[in-house]
């Protein structure tokens, strides 16, 4: 099949097919959607709880120690942990029971449409074609359909993730440095706050923009990838055929497959995909880990200083560094699955060219002298 990947997708019609897509999967498994969403909101809650209350049992004990204190902080956090871990076991046996569903669901769909389609379309080459390259996809890297759902669930945690992030981390920036301590007392300066989010915000959207740079290059690698897996799958199999492993061992056929095998190396060091790793692929992915890991050194930095000046007591330390990194870290994820989502609309235009097969033929009953 020729590789449409050259015409390039735009942003509309990526946020239409990624639209459309939802909509079908929302109509084949609307209560998946709705076990994903629940489960990942508390998923995410989970963390914060326990970043907010060892911050407090921390400062407790490195300032006055007081025992009833530290005991109801210590009983409150065991109750909510024994609380969040049970909703969320039962949370997850719901999502993961439609999880196991999604599959035949998932097949569903290409059925209902084979079933529905006029038979000499069924017979087409390009039917074939079209359907093979939505399987081949599939198997691949899950791309088309089932990405829809793991991007769904990206998101809902992404931006739980970075509204639980901001209210734990706006009193870092509130709290000011004592004025006893005139050495860094500069931290207060309005311009240092700015300072510091505008770098957070170049270091959350240039490591994804990298990051997703880097995911492109599996999209322009799909025509070959899609002929690998497809070449695998015949070849790679065959031994293990029951009715077929002793023709190949009486006619010495695995020669065959070992001829082929070295034409179309599809996943080997010598590959395309392989020259994208060593080069351009390789470093952007490499450059979007420097970006985050010297953000998260700065943020360290600027954390500390304002403790070692006596804004904020140790613990806080924890809560303040957990809080900003995820919060990047959030963000980077959501900007990542928006270009993935980008990334994946070439896989979905190949399904709904499926789905969107016309039928030619009368649909319907007519009476015998009509139907000539």
């Amino acid at each position: 099949m020729k590789n449409k990947n050259t015409k390039k997708i735009s942003k509309k019609e990526s946020i239409q097919l990624n639209y459309r897509a939802y909509k079908l999967l929302n109509q084949q498994t609307p209560h998946f959607f709705l076990s994903i969403f629940i489960h990942s909101i508390m998923s995410m809650i989970t963390p914060y709880v326990n970043i907010y209350f060892s911050a407090r049992i921390i400062n407790e004990l490195s300032t006055a120690r007081d025992k009833s204190q530290l005991l109801k902080l210590v009983l409150i956090t065991i109750s909510l942990n024994a609380i969040w871990g049970l909703i969320n076991s039962l949370l997850n046996c719901w999502k993961e029971y439609n999880n196991n569903t999604f599959w035949y669901k998932k097949n569903q769909i290409y059925t209902d449409k084979l079933l529905h389609l006029d038979y000499d379309k069924i017979a087409q080459e390009h039917t074939y074609e079209v359907l093979s390259q939505i399987k081949q996809n599939q198997n691949w890297s899950n791309w088309g359909l089932p990405r829809c759902i793991s991007f769904f669930e990206q998101m809902i945690k992404s931006l739980t993730g970075i509204a639980g992030a901001i209210i734990l981390t706006v009193s870092l920036f509130t709290i000011r440095v004592p004025s006893t301590c005139k050495e860094l007392v500069f931290l207060n300066h309005p311009m240092i706050f700015i300072g510091i989010i505008t770098i957070m915000l170049i270091a959350t959207i240039c490591s994804p923009i990298c990051k997703n740079k880097a995911n492109s290059y599996w999209a322009k690698y799909s025509e070959e990838a899609t002929f690998g897996n497809r070449f695998f799958g015949f070849f790679g199999y065959l031994g293990r055929i029951a009715e077929r492993s002793l023709d190949i061992r009486m006619y010495n056929q695995q020669n065959i497959c070992l001829s082929y095998i070295k034409k179309y190396p599809s996943f080997t060091p010598g590959t395309r995909i392989a020259q994208y790793g060593k080069g351009a692929m390789g470093l952007l992915n490499a450059l979007s880990s420097i970006i985050t890991t010297l953000f998260t050194g700065m943020i360290y930095v600027y954390v500390c200083l304002k403790a070692w000046a006596g804004a904020f007591g140790i613990g806080s330390i924890t809560q303040y560094i957990s809080s900003v990194t995820a919060l990047s870290r959030n963000i980077q994820t959501l900007l990542e699955t928006f270009g993935d989502m980008y990334n994946n609309a070439y896989y979905l235009s190949i399904v709904f060219e499926f789905l969107d097969i016309p039928n030619d033929m009368y649909q319907g009953c007519l009476t015998t002298e009509k139907r000539s």
